[in-house]
This record gives structure tokens, sequence and C-alpha cells, in this order.
């Protein structure tokens, strides 16, 4: 949703959000006779009329934890089209499949745009802590150790951020970066971690294939989601 200040229109239990300074009020309350069917469903918390960073008309769904569901339609500038724009949303919502799902949520006011949010508390098979659910609220990015799907232990790091996913804006946990806990045949210690998560290098005992020991020094590279550890020359 943009900044614009709201104001809102409510009708048969649906309320309609929109622009104070939107010029088509009447077409807006006419919205809430054509969603009418919208009204009372649990998934429903609003219907919202806004502006895109681009300026155009947008018409979305707003869910009670905040997933916005929306089509990617725009409606006219005159507002010629709202109707058809309106039954489309009605139309792609009751198609999709369910993005509202049994895993636990986490609510807070989300400190980088000042809203209560709610998000998935688990990310994979990993549960977020009450500390690390509050420093995602407030804008940080967080680092666990987590297995993946292989069976490897790694340490992840991300933030919380909007994302699309079918239609629906909503606000979960994004990875931006991944470190290993081992790395040719050396097995990392949270010292070691920590080091190389402050950017720092490191020098380790390691093998290769063939089983012979050697001595690299390496660094983490977080903008390289494939290979995030790299050798350093030491000369």
């Amino acid at each position: 949703m943009s900044n614009i200040p709201k104001q809102s229109y409510e009708s048969n239990g649906l309320q309609i959000v929109f622009p104070k300074d939107f010029p088509f009020t009447q077409e807006v309350k006419h919205l809430a006779d054509i969603l009418e069917e919208l009204a009372g469903n649990e998934k429903v918390q609003s219907i919202i009329v806004d502006y895109d960073e681009r300026g155009n008309i947008t018409l979305g769904i707003l869910s009670p934890r905040c997933t916005l569901f929306s089509t990617g339609q725009f409606i006219n500038k005159d507002f010629s089209n709202y109707k058809e724009v309106a039954n489309k949303l009605l139309d792609e919502f009751f198609k999709q499949p369910e993005v509202e799902s049994d895993k636990e949520q986490y609510t807070g006011k989300f400190m980088p745009i000042g809203k209560t949010i709610s998000f998935n508390r688990e990310w994979g098979h990993y549960r977020f802590s009450d500390e690390e659910c509050d420093s995602l609220l407030h804008g940080d990015t967080i680092s666990f150790m987590a297995t993946t799907k292989e069976g490897k232990d790694m340490v992840f790091v991300g933030c919380l951020a909007q994302q699309q996913y079918e239609g629906y804006t909503y606000y979960g946990f994004k990875m931006t970066s991944r470190l290993p806990c081992s790395f040719s045949g050396h097995t990392f210690t949270e010292e070691e971690i920590n080091t190389l998560l402050s950017m720092k290098i490191l020098k380790i005992t390691a093998k290769t294939k063939a089983g012979k020991t050697y001595y690299p020094t390496i660094k983490w590279n977080p903008k390289n989601l494939q290979a995030p550890i790299e050798f350093v020359n030491d000369n």
C-alpha cells in the first residue's frame, strides 16, 4: 500500500479503503455491491483502491495477515472499467490456492513501514525465536543455523521483506545469503563462523579430495549464493 492518506467506505460488512483525494467516490461505493460476496470471508480484511509507484490505479484484497492479492490489472484513469477489474479480481481470488497456511504466525509492528503485519514464524524447518522475530520486525538482518533438504548444515542470512506469490503480496523472511558450516573437509567452529560472517579472512586446515592436507586462507562472499566461500591469495 502507498503512504497516500486514506479514507474508507463500508457497506454490507465490506470495507473499501481508498485515497482521500480520490475523485471517484461514488464508483468506489459501487465496488462494495460487486464484491459483496467477499464480506465476512475470514481471508478478507478490506478492499484496497490505491496508486502504484507509476500512478496506476490498482485494486486488491488485503487479508488479516497483510497479504495483498491483485490480478495485476489496472483501472483506467477515468475509472470506466472498474466493474470489469472488480469482477476479474473476484473470479481470480476464488481460483487461487490457499495462501493462508496453518503455519504459526508472528505479529508485530514492522518498523521500516510503521505498520502491523503478520508473517510465518517458520522458514523451512526452522522456527524463529521471539528475539529473532523482534529483530526481523525491527528491520535487522539475522543469521541462524539450519539443515537443508540435502542434510547439510548451513548458516542462513536474511531479513523480513515484501514478496510476491501467485498474485499475493506478503511479508516473510527472505534469504539474502548463506554460509556452509564446513568446507573442504573442515568443519567450522562457532567462532570461525562469526569470523567469516564479520567479513574477515580465516586460515583453516583442510583436505583435498585425495586426502592431502593443505592450509588455505578463505573468506565469505555473501553475494555468491552458489559458492560463498572463496580462496584468498596470501601473497
